[in-house]
């Protein structure tokens, strides 16, 4: 964040993910870490489940970001979804 360029603000990326449950799929939830190393005390910002602030974990005020699909289809547990995400500046 102390360095980014405005033409760094788009990206794209690939994404591959495990059905949990057989039902309708919608979309791709995604979350962030956000790591704080440049004072005396290194700090980070996160919304993954891996620190208990996630989606499948307690609501915090940091929320999950949804990348709704076009069409929505039907799932089943143990498929594989892939595809890519893009994101750019409005």
């Amino acid at each position: 964040m102390q360095t980014v360029k405005k033409e760094e603000m788009n990206f794209s990326a690939n994404y591959r993910v495990k059905i949990r449950d057989s039902d309708k799929v919608s979309g791709v939830v995604v979350w962030f870490d956000c790591y704080f190393t440049h004072g005396r005390k290194q700090i980070l910002l996160s919304t993954s489940s891996v620190f208990k602030l996630g989606p499948f974990l307690q609501r915090t005020h940091w929320k999950q970001t949804i990348f709704y699909f076009e069409k929505s289809f039907y799932g089943k547990e143990g498929h594989i979804v892939k595809g890519t995400i893009v994101a750019k500046r409005g």
